[in-house]
């Protein structure tokens, strides 16, 4: 394994680096020639991404190849096994270069990829990469809160799949990451113009960049309704409501996943 071996000192990337691996050992070069996007860019884009898999390196600095890669995945609906793991590869890239380096172009917002990588864990049924994720997003949100100053808007978003992913496997800390989903977001509301709150509804209502919302809305619906009573959830999941989204297509979370990802 090697990475992201250009991380700024000081700053924890064991996890992230974990959850890379893991998604490129999912992946081969032919799964990169079928599922990068085909337009005028194809050539370079499966140059670009069949290097990052090749070295098993992460780069620091973005380029056009892999943040439109990243972008058009993204909004893709597309369900085939193999485009999932292409997608789980490129967002587990977007992820590290933009809350370890700071390369916010990658991709409009960290809320995209975050989102993405939950959704496809569960849709993959892959209960080994939901485990890398979680270890991945807590770490990435202390790299957040200690790295560039802009990178504090995605902590709220962090904590948010952490939340998720607590919920999904039944964990006793779901009362504790709600409170800190709604500390976060509250401490992006008293300065709220830096960093563009757009909305008064929790989280989503933190950024214009609202594509995924959707997705977001759906699976906090369908993991915290459960816990109602719990602390704040309660409160959280009503605010979550209050967004205005376009449905997407979402994994359905039905008593057979539940106990796939809890046993």
């Amino acid at each position: 394994m090697r990475g992201n071996d250009k991380a700024p000192k000081g700053v924890q990337v064991e996890a992230m680096n974990l959850l890379f691996d893991y998604c490129c050992s999912r992946i081969n070069k032919e799964l990169i020639e079928k599922y990068c996007p085909g337009d005028p860019g194809y050539k370079d884009y499966v140059r670009e991404w069949s290097k990052v898999l090749e070295t098993r390196t992460v780069p620091s600095v973005s380029n056009f190849d892999i943040s439109e890669t990243v972008s058009l995945t993204d909004w893709s609906e597309d369900l085939e096994e193999g485009f999932l793991r292409f997608r789980c590869f490129t967002n587990s890239v977007a992820v590290q270069m933009m809350c370890i380096h700071g390369q916010e172009k990658i991709v409009f917002h960290l809320n995209y990829p975050l989102v993405r990588l939950f959704a496809d864990s569960i849709q993959l049924r892959d209960k080994q990469l939901m485990l890398n994720l979680a270890d991945a997003v807590h770490e990435a949100s202390a790299a957040c809160r200690n790295g560039q100053w802009h990178l504090i808007e995605y902590v709220p978003w962090c904590h948010f799949t952490e939340l998720l992913i607590a919920a999904l496997r039944d964990e006793a800390t779901v009362e504790q990451l709600a409170e800190r989903v709604v500390a976060s977001d509250a401490q992006l509301r008293r300065d709220e113009h830096q960093y563009n709150v757009v909305h008064p509804a929790a989280v989503l209502g933190l950024t214009n960049f609202d594509t995924l919302h959707g997705l977001w809305q759906s699976l906090g619906s369908q993991l915290l309704t459960p816990y109602m009573e719990v602390g704040w959830v309660g409160l959280l999941l009503t605010s979550l409501s209050e967004y205005p989204v376009t449905i997407r297509t979402t994994p359905n979370v039905d008593n057979e996943l539940l106990r796939l990802f809890r046993n």
